[in-house]
């Protein structure tokens, strides 16, 4: 749980590089076509894989974990989707990151 409570304050702080589709904004998110939306889609659900290597490497014994806690990527998708209409200047990689420390809770 320590790496999420990082993740924001770091990149914050712009001590975190974040590349790609992370930096677009959720308005571009929000209002974007559907294959715009999939490639941002895809960042995300790398962003997601990610943390849960990571996850796994730092809290389980066995080295399985799951950060989204079985969500797919439909359910991912309506996640962002929904904290993007309601935040639209933020950045996807804010996004991505309110939504893995909400499934950590």
């Amino acid at each position: 749980m320590l790496v999420f409570m990082l993740i924001p304050t770091m990149a914050s702080a712009q001590q975190v590089a974040i590349r790609g589709a992370g930096m677009s904004t959720c308005g571009s998110w929000v209002s974007g076509d559907r294959l715009d939306r999939l490639n941002s889609l895809s960042w995300v659900l790398g962003f997601v894989s990610a943390a849960s290597v990571f996850r796994a490497k730092e809290f389980s014994s066995d080295g399985k974990y799951d950060a989204m806690n079985g969500a797919d990527a439909d359910a991912i998708e309506l996640w962002i989707t929904n904290y993007c209409s309601q935040n639209p200047l933020k950045k996807l990689w804010n996004a991505s990151t309110a939504m893995l420390i909400e499934a950590s809770k």
